[in-house]
């Protein structure tokens, strides 16, 4: 073989060996991403049956003062979580679901105020133009 011919030849086995690693690469990520999501879901099911479970048993029992303030406090959570939504997500992709549950979240603190909640939700509770809760 020509040395030349061995460059190109040893050059294209080195650039179809980086390919085919990239690729595996690619692959590999790929499952392991989707094994994660998957296996945070599950996490999370989990905790919100836990949550739930522990809710009622609050209300079943009579105690109803506990039951909502863990419900209000996991509503608060939430909507610490959505502040964020409009800043990472692409407006292309935002979904108009979480906009028209915002809005019903918006009415029931109308309805039922909750001042110490509300300093840590407004973000949320504007997002889509909304008004926040003030009348």
């Amino acid at each position: 073989m020509l040395p030349r011919t061995r460059n190109i030849a040893t050059t294209a086995a080195l650039v179809a060996v980086a390919l085919f690693s990239a690729f595996s690469g690619y692959l590999y990520a790929k499952e392991e991403s989707g094994r994660e999501s998957l296996e945070r879901f599950y996490v999370r099911s989990a905790s919100e049956a836990r949550f739930l479970a522990l809710t009622l048993s609050h209300l079943r029992s009579g105690d109803k003062e506990t039951a909502l303030r863990s419900l209000d406090a996991m509503l608060v959570g939430n909507l610490i979580s959505l502040a964020n939504y409009e800043r990472d997500i692409p407006l292309k992709r935002r979904d108009k679901t979480i906009y028209d549950d915002i809005a019903k979240v918006r009415i029931y603190y109308r309805q039922f105020p909750q001042p110490d909640s509300l300093q840590y939700a407004e973000e949320a509770l504007s997002l889509g133009g909304g008004e926040g809760v003030a009348p």
